[in-house]
């Protein structure tokens, strides 16, 4: 018996705690945590389930050699995946891929690129997103004067194919909580949200705006 009071109890005062005040709208900041692990089970997913992600290096696509990097989930003991290291997130990418270089013709090439990621949010769109930029190439198999040539392809194509990376958008994030209890649903409204990055995650803090559901 008096656990069934306690449970009424608690019920009463976590009613109350939700819907006192709706003149007024309630509002509440909630932390997502991303961590490593959480990248490598994504990436992990990425590689066993879709399309093996790849992308042109060139602009003019040439039928004798389709110059292009493709991603891979590891190459030469270097893992593809998200890393954080003082303050900044370090994405190590391994890679295999084609380039016609000349004189030379149509080389295969593998290797891995050390590249940091650089986040924002877009204050019109309220949209955090990612810029990838190549620090480092390791490239093998080739000529090492053709290193550097790829390094710069390999950029000017991120930047072209892939930057920016949508990462997440706040009107994606707004959702209804029913309360049964309370025999009543809210309207969580994301309102704005800024990111930092922690010792071993990225932090995400959202704003809620919290609305009785008419």
């Amino acid at each position: 018996m008096h656990g069934e009071n306690m449970k009424k109890i608690l019920s009463l005062l976590f009613s109350i705690v939700l819907f006192v005040s709706f003149a007024q709208a309630q509002t509440a900041e909630v932390m997502v945590s991303l961590n490593e692990q959480f990248f490598d089970a994504v990436l992990d997913a990425t590689f066993k389930n879709l399309k093996q992600p790849d992308f042109p290096l060139s602009d003019s696509p040439d039928s004798s050699c389709a110059e292009s990097v493709r991603l891979e989930k590891e190459m030469n003991g270097v893992k593809t995946a998200v890393q954080f290291r003082e303050g900044k997130i370090i994405a190590p990418i391994a890679f295999t891929g084609k380039y016609n270089a000349p004189l030379l013709g149509c080389l295969d090439f593998r290797g891995w690129a050390e590249t940091h990621l650089e986040l924002d949010v877009d204050q019109n769109s309220q949209m955090l997103f990612a810029r990838a930029k190549v620090k480092n190439v390791q490239v093998n198999n080739i000529p090492s004067f053709a290193g550097g040539v790829i390094a710069r392809l390999l950029q000017g194509s991120i930047d072209k194919k892939i930057n920016p990376v949508k990462l997440l958008l706040l009107d994606k994030l707004s959702f209804v909580v029913p309360v049964s209890v309370a025999e009543g649903s809210l309207k969580m409204n994301a309102k704005s949200l800024r990111h930092e990055i922690g010792q071993n995650a990225l932090n995400v803090f959202i704003t809620y705006e919290f609305t009785k559901v008419e």
